[in-house]
């Protein structure tokens, strides 16, 4: 540790442009909140209109950087009006400086900022979750589900490795696809529908995200998602943004976004994997084209090399079909809400959001 002399700094849009110095970067904070990827992401932001506006914000012990986090302006939409809001990334705080409650300079930073009305956060750890918690986020939560696609998974979870798992997995492996296969022909009622992928998100997303029936929604609109669609903080040739277009009939009738990213699982003694997670959805009539329907379109785009998929809804429809599909339930995805002002009085009621795995920063992660 070096001299215990706190200090915050603010850190604009322009002063990243600018490559301005930031001060003693040894434990590597602002190198990994400006790599390449990252500072492409948030510089190419739709909703980016000011760049005087705060990014990154730095808690430095004398002038070594020791906490950081990153914010990004995103919209709010509140019935018919569309309000400016933020959205916050890679919270980090070198671990022996924790104690002494640097992190929570870092959060308290935009609730004081005069940018930021509204603040929209997710993929959150335990200990953020925690501290967004007392300092009285709205809480707002989806069950998270997983599917195996290969029994390699599985059976290294439970301690199998070497011969004998090569020698288990082709034979689960063809099982387990003859049962993907056998519960697609019994959806059948899904095959009216065509679904195609796309580099170009359509103009009609505007209206069947903004106007699906929900007061409340960070704003996921055609040119939010032509920027995720094109960007990624990651940099792996492997990993892969998707957007697909569901018709009926030769017209428009809904929508799914998924990324693919592979995730290091040294803690569980298993070697990495490619998951592949569902993001976005949208249709324009879920009385016909409910979101149990999309995720079983959506697993028929799913491509061999996935081991896993992901997904996060609180739709019980949705969910019995997930687990006829042998997706199992696996932990909650958080998302958290503070109107600052207190202007909007019913927005702690999650019934009235449209919530989505895709919310702030996960959907480049």
């Amino acid at each position: 540790m070096c001299g215990m002399k706190i200090n915050s700094l603010i850190v604009s849009y322009q002063d990243i442009v600018d490559n301005i110095p930031l001060g003693d970067d040894r434990y590597c904070l602002v190198k990994n909140s400006l790599s390449e990827a990252r500072r492409e992401v948030f510089l190419s932001n739709p909703f980016l209109t000011d760049k005087k506006q705060g990014m990154l914000f730095l808690q430095r012990d004398e002038n070594v950087v020791i906490g950081n986090a990153t914010f990004f302006p995103t919209k709010f939409k509140a019935g018919e009006i569309i309000e400016n809001s933020h959205g916050g990334s890679n919270l980090y705080v070198v671990p022996e400086y924790r104690k002494y409650e640097v992190g929570t300079d870092i959060v308290m930073y935009p609730l004081t900022d005069p940018y930021r009305n509204f603040l929209i956060y997710a993929d959150l750890s335990e200990a953020a979750l925690s501290l967004y918690r007392m300092l009285r986020f709205h809480d707002f939560s989806l069950k998270k589900y997983l599917q195996p696609r290969k029994a390699g998974v599985v059976l290294e979870l439970l301690g199998i490795h070497g011969i004998l798992l090569k020698i288990l997995e082709p034979t689960i492996n063809i099982g387990l696809i003859a049962y993907r296969k056998i519960h697609s022909l019994l959806y059948k009622r899904n095959n009216i529908y065509t679904v195609y992928e796309t580099n170009k998100v359509p103009e009609w997303i505007d209206d069947m995200v903004m106007n699906d029936g929900h007061k409340y929604m960070e704003v996921h609109d055609r040119q939010w998602m032509q920027w995720a669609l094109d960007h990624m903080f990651p940099k792996d040739k492997r990993h892969k943004n998707s957007f697909f277009v569901i018709e009926k009939k030769g017209m428009p009738f809904g929508f799914f976004f998924t990324k693919k990213r592979i995730h290091k699982l040294d803690k569980y003694n298993v070697n990495e994997k490619m998951f592949c997670s569902v993001m976005e959805w949208g249709s324009k009539d879920e009385n016909e084209l409910g979101e149990a329907d999309i995720y079983d379109l959506c697993l028929r785009t799913i491509d061999d090399d996935v081991d896993i998929v992901e997904l996060a809804t609180e739709n019980q429809e949705a969910e019995r079909m997930l687990k006829r599909c042998l997706f199992v339930q696996r932990g909650e995805h958080h998302v958290v809400f503070k109107d600052i002002h207190k202007k909007y009085k019913d927005a702690k009621d999650q019934n009235l959001w449209r919530i989505r795995f895709g919310y702030s920063d996960s959907i480049f992660n």
